[in-house]
């Protein structure tokens, strides 16, 4: 793999694109504390970082993949995103400590490198690097999916190819367009989930639109009860929720170029578990209560289907 370009060039590569100097770091030495921040950006804000903390880990895993879990496993979704939570904020407790203490580009694989093995930071880099390849090409497909709701006749891979190129251009130009990309994007998707939680807790409370009259917390064990496809179904869907955190990571990846990571990294890390129980459990918990796990399909997002059928198209559409 080339070496990292020096001074100006290095300055303005985002943090997005650091996957590749996360692999790369474990094949050779990287120094640790001050030295280690030569040459970075520091182009992120604390604000940049407390959005991307939000907005890293929601994605398609919540937006389109949680219809085929709540297919899968009904109610018992909320008890794997609760685990893959649980686990998720652990290891991101330690990491926080260890980007306070060395935060530089080459994050995990670096860590990996020096405290267990130059061959465990080889594979940690790597693999990873593999992760951001296939990982963003399925959160492009899902623009393809989306998409497709408002033009039935359009090619999947056109918003795909859209979205790959604008998302690469913006990441490329700096650090700091990289973090307000990222703070503008992670807004729009907290609105839609806020906006779902506030929306479907007014149809629980006040029965209004079509599905007032079936919305009842007894829609979480009516159907089949609470594991309605037993643990099969249960440990199936550990894998889409684990999936679903894919991101959260990237407060680690950031650390190499954010402003004040001694202040910023640990009040981001400290407030991902409220995160977590507000925009994954929270909004899973409404859209099973609104209306009957068995009414979601595994190919539609759950979203568009409680909005839909609310009788709101157009914040359906969003």
């Amino acid at each position: 793999m080339p070496s990292a370009p020096d001074n100006d060039l290095s300055r303005s590569r985002p943090a997005v694109t650091t996957a590749g100097a996360a692999a790369a770091s474990a094949t050779r030495h990287t120094p640790t504390g001050p030295e280690a921040d030569a040459g970075l950006g520091r182009g992120l804000s604390p604000r940049h970082m407390q959005m991307m903390s939000i907005g890293m880990a929601i994605g398609v895993g919540l937006f389109l993949g949680s219809g085929r879990g709540i297919h899968i496993a009904g109610p018992a979704l909320l008890i794997a995103y609760a685990l893959a939570g649980a686990a998720v904020y652990c290891l991101m407790r330690g990491l926080g400590e260890m980007a306070v203490h060395s935060p530089h580009a080459g994050s995990f694989s670096e860590y990996a490198r020096i405290h267990v093995s130059p061959f465990a930071g080889f594979v940690t880099g790597w693999t990873y690097w593999l992760q951001c390849i296939v990982g963003p090409m399925a959160e492009l497909t899902a623009s393809g999916v989306y998409m497709h709701y408002w033009y039935p006749d359009l090619p999947q891979w056109v918003p795909a190819l859209i979205g790959l190129v604008l998302l690469f251009g913006v990441h490329w130009v700096s650090v700091r367009m990289f973090g307000e990309s990222e703070f503008w994007f992670a807004l729009i998707k907290i609105i839609a989930i806020v906006g779902l939680i506030l929306f479907g807790a007014v149809i629980i409370v006040t029965g209004v639109t079509a599905l007032g009259h079936g919305a009842s917390l007894s829609n979480l064990w009516t159907f089949g009860g609470f594991f309605p496809n037993g643990g099969h179904g249960f440990f199936l869907t550990l894998q889409i929720a684990v999936f679903a955190f894919i991101g959260v990571e990237m407060l680690g990846i950031t650390a190499g170029e954010a402003a004040h990571p001694e202040r910023t990294i640990p009040k981001a890390v400290g407030n991902v578990i409220w995160r977590i129980i507000v925009f994954y459990i929270g909004a899973l918990f409404i859209l099973m209560v609104v209306q009957p796990w068995t009414r979601y399909t595994a190919d539609v997002s759950p979203f568009v289907s409680v909005f839909s059928k609310a009788g709101l198209a157009g914040a359906a559409g969003t």
